[in-house]
């Protein structure tokens, strides 16, 4: 990537096998779109199960969902429509950011745009991760309400609290590795700034979403985590993990948050 121009080339599977600069561009967008999407499904299914089970929220789950992969597959079209002209285009990108190495002239580098607002704008459809936001605030305040004065075990109290840091582990790791380097490069794009290392930072912090987000899964719930123990270890116990029954009666507080 060479931001704050919006071109690049690719070193992957795909280059080698001849796939055009604008449709890498577009399935890995795609991809991104989906990510965020994904994330918001999984807070918003926890959402559901936990407090919407029997709202209007039930008939309008599968349209939200529809509509979101819908954005995803399609937010990005203007953009893949409208690729200018290579050579024309790399030579107006190289006048007005002369800092930029000669390398972007080769015939390997691709230019997706000329205007990077109006890439930004596109950006901007995709809404996925503002409503992840929302759906988190509205499971933060919904557990707050259902157990502000209420008297709840100890046991069920820490469940809570064990819930809360889940859940702000979950949407920690998709603002750290994907809304960070996002980030990022609307910084170095809106400057006009050119910066290899911190380019390449950034997708090398976007690369690793993936293997974050699996080892913080497979640590947070405890069912993951003793399936691949038992894979590792044929000898590990489930009765390592999980404690169901208690020898002795549980002491009730009264919880006011």
């Amino acid at each position: 990537m060479y931001q704050p121009v919006l071109a690049g080339y690719s070193l992957g599977i795909f280059g080698a096998l001849g796939v055009e600069g604008k449709d890498m561009y577009y399935l890995c967008m795609v991809q991104v779109a989906g990510v965020i999407v994904s994330v918001a499904c999984l807070f918003e299914t926890r959402f559901f199960i936990l407090y919407a089970r029997e709202t209007f929220w039930k008939h309008l789950r599968r349209p939200w969902l529809l509509f979101n992969y819908t954005i995803a597959l399609t937010y990005m079209l203007p953009t893949y429509l409208a690729v200018p002209d290579q050579i024309s285009g790399k030579i107006y990108q190289f006048g007005r950011y002369p800092c930029l190495p000669k390398e972007v002239y080769d015939e390997k580098v691709f230019l997706l745009s000329t205007w990077s607002t109006g890439v930004a704008y596109n950006s901007c459809l995709n809404t996925a991760s503002q409503q992840t936001l929302i759906i988190v605030g509205l499971i933060f305040w919904n557990m707050r309400k259902s157990t502000n004065g209420v008297k709840i075990s100890k046991k069920t109290l820490e469940m809570h609290r064990l819930f809360l840091r889940a859940l702000i582990l979950q949407v920690t790791i998709p603002l750290v590795t994907v809304l960070g380097p996002l980030i990022i490069n609307i910084f170095i794009i809106y400057n006009s700034y050119y910066n290899q290392g911190a380019n390449n930072i950034s997708i090398c912090i976007m690369a690793t979403h993936g293997l974050v987000s699996t080892m913080a899964m497979i640590y947070l719930h405890k069912s993951y985590w003793a399936v691949l123990m038992q894979v590792l270890s044929p000898k590990w116990s489930n009765s390592r993990v999980f404690t169901l029954v208690h020898s002795r009666p549980q002491n009730f507080v009264s919880n006011k948050l």
